[in-house]
């Protein structure tokens, strides 16, 4: 395997191709400007209105925009880069539309999840909100992306057996490390996440729904374009 070729598609440098995640920026600047529901006034405001409750079935929706902590925010932002990194270290993946795939499916993950809550009985009971859903999905988009990457890589490096040490290390130096960051930060939000589940820090119904719903989707999107992959 020509190590040249293994690169392909990598020959510029990963921060001049970040404008083809504009959805994502846009998606984290959302929530950014989100966190004014700090303010306490207003964070009463809409969870009397946008919280999702028995007789507030679009609640189901409109509550991942209830701000409900500055940890959420951050832990998406790490699963966020994660996914970007992975995107970058994936060559002939659509970035444009991988980008889109992450906002979308963050999104209906935390709303599907939101509506099984609100179908388990309890949610007439009790007044749910928060981003948490948002961020749990992420979470496992993030770490299935990063995880198929490092296991394409894996495969490439395997090629290279023909190759010099030097340009084994040469191709490594170019190709592994984006990789390598994205499942780093991805494992960082996974462990975050079953802390969150295992030490019931919130709604583990919704955490676990959304959770899994990024892992499924990751993994269905994913997987069919390995084929297509140059490994």
């Amino acid at each position: 395997m020509n190590p040249n070729n293994a690169g392909a598609g990598r020959t510029n440098h990963w921060y001049g191709r970040l404008g083809d995640f504009t959805a994502i920026w846009v998606f984290l600047a959302f929530y950014l400007f989100d966190m004014l529901g700090a303010i306490p006034s207003l964070n009463a405001w809409l969870v009397s209105n946008l919280a999702i409750r028995g007789d507030n079935l679009p609640g189901v929706i409109l509550s991942i925009a209830v701000y409900d902590g500055w940890g959420n925010f951050v832990v998406l932002i790490v699963a966020a880069f994660s996914f970007v990194l992975g995107a970058l270290g994936l060559d002939g993946v659509d970035r444009r539309a991988a980008s889109r795939f992450f906002v979308a499916a963050s999104i209906l993950g935390a709303i599907f999840a939101n509506f099984v809550w609100y179908l388990s009985g309890k949610g007439p009971s009790l007044s749910v909100r928060g981003t948490s859903g948002v961020t749990m999905t992420s979470i496992g988009l993030a770490f299935m992306l990063s995880l198929t990457g490092l296991l394409v890589l894996a495969v490439k490096d395997i090629k290279l057996h023909t190759c010099t040490k030097a340009e084994k290390f040469k191709w490594r130096r170019a190709n592994w490390p984006a990789t390598y960051v994205s499942f780093t930060l991805a494992l960082i939000a996974m462990v975050i996440a079953w802390y969150a589940l295992w030490y019931s820090t919130g709604n583990n119904i919704i955490h676990g729904v959304s959770l899994s719903c990024g892992i499924l989707a990751s993994t269905i999107y994913f997987l069919p374009k390995l084929k297509h992959l140059p490994i």
